[in-house]
């Protein structure tokens, strides 16, 4: 397949763009990415009425190296800003969205429900979850 690819011009980004791909174990938080975390955030200031720093893009877009802790900061935002079933649905359908638009044909995304500020089940989010298509 490569090398027919090869010789119609198509470089190899394009190629592995294109390819169909199998995502075994992807996690539903560690797949957000930062134009859906911008949602987020924009989310969570109309609910609050405050403004939410902007931490989480450094740990997002920081070009440089970064410690394991800096890496892992990023989940503490997250867990902070899915705070509604909303939320989540955004979130799920999102990060569905993006697998589908990089060629994923084939997903298997984890997640760990939790029960939201008291208001909302984990049934209730199982539900939210997987009634996304």
């Amino acid at each position: 397949l490569f090398l027919n690819a090869r010789r119609s011009g198509m470089d190899i980004s394009e190629f592995c763009r294109k390819m169909p791909k199998i995502e075994l174990h992807a996690h539903l938080n560690g797949s957000i990415s930062s134009e859906t975390m911008q949602k987020l955030v924009e989310m969570a200031e109309k609910r609050t009425h405050k403004q939410i720093p902007r931490v989480w893009q450094t740990a997002i877009t920081k070009e440089n190296s970064r410690t394991l802790e800096e890496c892992f900061l990023i989940f503490t935002v997250i867990h902070e800003l899915v705070s509604s079933r909303e939320a989540l649905e955004m979130v799920t359908r999102d990060v569905l969205r993006e697998f589908a638009l990089d060629g994923v044909r084939y997903l298997e995304l984890r997640t760990t429900p939790r029960a939201l500020n008291g208001t909302v089940r984990v049934t209730q989010l199982v539900d939210s979850v997987l009634s996304i298509s």
